[in-house]
């Protein structure tokens, strides 16, 4: 009876030991933003590290591991080593990551047109925290901060223009 309480307690203090963080990597993102972080790009989970949870979401993704618009698996797990979590799984091969600027940083190009009409437009709506991205068609020509129709489906969105073929829906 003791053989088995010294086996049971060995095989849970090493799953405790070895437990690890779980990171879900998304497909795609669009980020408004200059810093990447991981909790941008993936879900992660663990059932015993919420400390290690907590770090790894805030934890910065350099901008020399995004290649191409995309953060591979590989680099992110060799990254999350060097930072001395060894007992990371990344679920994904890969998270294609579109930079879009935030709204200040076309103050200066307040005079610039970005839309034109019948052009494709990428629609966004923020809420909760929750992101949602589909694309529409644009129904007038504007600059920044106009607000212009937008063909999404078969419904006309009212929404306003934050960046090059970038429309806001409030």
């Amino acid at each position: 009876m003791s053989r088995l309480f010294i086996t049971v307690l060995i095989l849970l203090i090493t799953s405790f030991a070895t437990a690890s963080v779980n990171v879900f990597m998304y497909s795609k993102v669009d980020i408004f933003d200059n810093e990447v972080l991981i909790e941008d790009v993936a879900s992660i989970d663990s059932d015993h590290n919420l400390n290690d949870i907590k770090k790894i979401r805030e934890t910065v993704i350099p901008k020399s591991l995004i290649r191409g618009g995309y953060l591979d698996a590989k680099n992110l797990i060799d990254y999350l080593q060097q930072m001395g979590y060894d007992n990371v799984k990344v679920y994904g091969n890969s998270v294609k990551i579109n930079m879009l600027l935030p709204k200040n940083d076309f103050e200066d190009e307040a005079d610039e047109i970005l839309v034109k009409t019948d052009m494709p437009v990428r629609v966004v709506l923020n809420k909760n925290k929750i992101q949602i991205g589909i694309t529409g068609k644009a129904l007038k020509t504007g600059r920044v901060g106009d607000d212009i129709p937008v063909k999404v489906r078969d419904k006309i969105i009212h929404c306003k223009i934050i960046g090059h073929n970038l429309v806001e829906k409030e």
